[in-house]
């Protein structure tokens, strides 16, 4: 893959059970690409609302592992490994609140030019249940994404 990619992020939060007719957030940006020591690492930055400014974002995916680190106006670092519920704390501008990630299921497809990401997960806020979750996260080189991502 170059360096160059375009990232598709699709997020749905659910009360209940994971409902497929419900519509998907999506984020479509370009990023950075690159591979190290067998870790996938994509770089790119999330717009925010307001005087905030953009949010700077890393993916790092190694052996079926995802993490999402956050900075910004709100910090956070998740972690997503299958079957198992990992504890973090989610910074913001008025305080921190504890985030809590247990992961049903995820896959990953590596191809020459492009990475698909797929987790589903229950996301529990403060050590409460708040929803079950899904975000499918779509990575390829920008060449190949002008005509992957096109509306």
């Amino acid at each position: 893959m170059t360096k160059e990619v375009l990232i598709s992020l699709k997020g749905v939060q659910f009360d209940g059970p994971v409902d497929e007719n419900s519509e998907p957030l999506e984020i479509i940006t370009n990023g950075e690409y690159y591979l190290k020591n067998d870790t996938h690492y994509i770089r790119y930055k999330e717009p925010q609302d307001g005087d905030a400014g953009a949010t700077k974002c890393m993916l790092k995916i190694k052996n079926h592992e995802l993490e999402l680190i956050k900075r910004g106006a709100s910090n956070v670092n998740m972690v997503f490994i299958k079957d198992k519920k990992n504890m973090s704390s989610y910074g913001t501008p008025f305080g921190s609140i504890v985030i809590g990630v247990e992961t049903n299921r995820m896959s990953l497809l590596l191809e020459e030019d492009r990475m698909q990401v797929k987790v589903d997960y229950r996301m529990d806020v403060n050590y409460e249940f708040l929803a079950n979750c899904s975000i499918s996260i779509d990575v390829c080189s920008k060449e190949k994404g002008s005509v992957l991502f096109r509306s």
